[in-house]
Formats: C-alpha cells, structure tokens, sequence
C-alpha cells in the first residue's frame, strides 16, 4: 500500500492534516498534495463532461427569470443572443449593429 493510500485511511479516520506528516514523515504540504491529488474521487477530471447542452433545465430556469425581469428589451436580446452563442463580443455585435472596428 502507497504512503498517501495510508495517509487517506488515517485522514478518514479522524486525524487532523496536521497529525499525518508526524506519523509519516513527510511535509503538510505533501500531504495536502496527496488529499487534492488522490483522496477526492468526486472531483471532475479533464476528460470528463461536466457543462450540459444548451437545451438543459438551467438555461430554460434562466429565460424564464429573464422574461420576468426589469431590464430592457435590449438587454435581455443580449442574454439571450450569448445564451445562443456563449460568445459575450459576437452577441453585442448581433444585438447592437455596429462594427467590429
């Protein structure tokens, strides 16, 4: 069994980041090394989807707030146009007419 596999076993335990390097011998900052590296299995990874497609429940939940709003007929075109395109410069652009310059 690796060092940060024991440590995890230790950490899950109960015992404090502090305690562990004095038992292993090794730094804090090695140790919180290990935790962020190996213990957290829930966190998303490079490879994984973690954004929804544009159609999902968040985005209909944001047009509906949106149309309930007091912002302008202007500006609520502009959330709409980077909800479509996720591109805040190219949305202005579309809603407002004017140039690239």
């Amino acid at each position: 069994m690796k060092k940060y596999e024991e440590d995890e076993k230790d950490f899950q335990g109960g015992m404090n980041l502090a305690e562990i390097p004095g038992k292993y011998g090794v730094s804090v900052s090695t140790v919180r090394s290990w935790k962020s590296r190996h213990w957290q299995k829930d966190v998303a990874t490079k490879t994984q989807r973690v954004a929804k497609d544009a159609t999902s429940k968040p985005t209909e939940k944001a047009i509906q707030e949106l149309s309930e709003s007091d912002i302008n007929d202007r500006r609520k075109a502009f959330v709409l146009e980077f909800l479509r395109t996720s591109n805040a410069t190219q949305s202005y652009i579309n809603v407002y007419g004017v140039d690239k310059g």
